[in-house]
């Protein structure tokens, strides 16, 4: 599923979603099993003639409803709900306004360049940051970290006094 989403395979995504309703069905998350059934329950039955029949409705749906793509590069589509948590990170905490300034119609207003300040935000860090982190969750590496900081110390010649 998570290649799926990727890569905006939507067709494979709809073939999984029986699955996923029996691993939820069979676990403690029966939320997600209810919601599940209800979006199978739309597409082969409740949603309208044209919507579950017609190929190029249904395409739509799923393409320009479940998933988003904001960077343009291939295999970096979003699940929708997953943007909106970014979203929420971002108004709340990466571009949070303090102050006198911090009100419900200031934020309303800035909320839509966030996704513009995203983008500037990650190139400025491009340019600039040569030994930054990175934006996956690995498991850190010191001894590839003191390699690097070493090698520029060494380069900088930041030991040397001039």
């Amino acid at each position: 599923l998570d290649n799926a989403m990727k890569t905006g395979d939507v067709g494979r995504m709809e073939l999984l979603i029986p699955r996923l309703l029996f691993r939820f069905c069979g676990g403690p998350s029966s939320h997600y099993a209810i919601g599940l059934l209800e979006l199978l329950q739309g597409l082969q039955h409740e949603w309208p003639q044209d919507l579950r029949y017609s190929q190029l409705h249904r395409y739509f749906v799923m393409r320009y409803c479940w998933l988003a793509i904001t960077t343009g590069c291939e295999g970096r589509f979003l699940a929708f709900d997953m943007l909106q948590e970014h979203n929420i990170r971002d108004i709340k905490h990466t571009f949070a306004v303090h102050g006198p300034f911090a009100t419900w119609d200031y934020i309303k207003k800035i909320s839509a360049s966030i996704p513009t300040q995203r983008k500037i935000k990650d190139h400025v860090e491009e340019q600039f940051n040569h030994f930054r982190r990175e934006k996956s969750h690995t498991t850190p590496d010191w001894e590839e970290d003191v390699a690097n900081l070493q090698t520029a110390y060494h380069v900088g010649q930041a030991h040397v006094h001039k």
